[in-house]
């Protein structure tokens, strides 16, 4: 902080003796967003905005944000998100159990931004030191009553396996996404839906994350109607 005090002074120093009048006033800096998680390992994963809410039969609720995800590695890895809120009360639903469907969705061709939405989560495979940004991503409640915030959790994972196969593979290109800033899906049936896979005899297959770090945010909730 006293490193940026002496340059400004200098700078008033500076804008007297050439110009002989008063500088204007600085304008009040802005304050750090308060929506800033940071993984176990020191590395900032997502930073978050609450930009509304579309309200459906009650209590179904489905909020819209804006957000910044981060691969903290030097290496690719999964940034995993719910779907779903928990419970009042609960830590249910949560990214895991099984998944009968996944939707592969390309938000940019170029550079390329790959999304892969399940059931219970939404998973994107960022290169190393990559950073997406994606306005919105919806994520639903069953919430009687809007809180005034939320915790938002997200998970770094080395690797996202359905039924013992690793998620990338299921898609028909290579997923993995580069640094951008890109529109988010609208809803299942957005169309930029590259595939759809489904398991053998589509029965449920088991989802696993070998998770390296994670993350959980605070987010005020707007309660602007979408």
């Amino acid at each position: 902080m006293m490193r940026y005090t002496i340059s400004f002074a200098l700078l008033v120093v500076c804008a007297c003796s050439n110009a002989g009048t008063l500088p204007p006033a600085p304008s009040a800096p802005k304050a750090p967003p308060p929506t800033l998680a940071s993984a176990t390992d020191g590395g900032n994963v997502i930073e978050a905005t609450s930009v509304g809410t579309w309200r459906g039969k009650p209590p179904l609720k489905r909020h819209a944000f804006d957000v910044v995800l981060h691969n903290p590695s030097h290496e690719p890895r999964w940034i995993v998100l719910p779907t779903m809120f928990p419970y009042e009360s609960s830590n249910e639903p949560a990214p895991g159990g099984s998944e009968g469907e996944i939707r592969w969705l390309v938000l940019s061709k170029q550079p390329r931004v790959v999304i892969a939405r399940g059931g219970q989560f939404l998973a994107i495979r960022l290169a190393g030191d990559a950073r997406v940004g994606i306005s919105p991503i919806w994520i639903e409640s069953w919430w009687k009553d809007l809180p005034k915030s939320t915790e938002l959790r997200v998970l770094v994972a080395r690797e996202v396996t359905i039924g013992g196969t690793a998620l990338a593979a299921l898609a028909d290109s290579d997923p993995t996404s580069a640094s951008a800033m890109v529109i988010g899906a609208k809803d299942v049936g957005d169309e930029r839906v590259e595939t759809i896979w489904h398991p053998p005899g589509d029965r449920a297959s088991p989802i696993a994350f070998d998770v390296e770090s994670s993350a959980v945010v605070t987010v005020p909730l707007v309660r602007d109607e979408l």
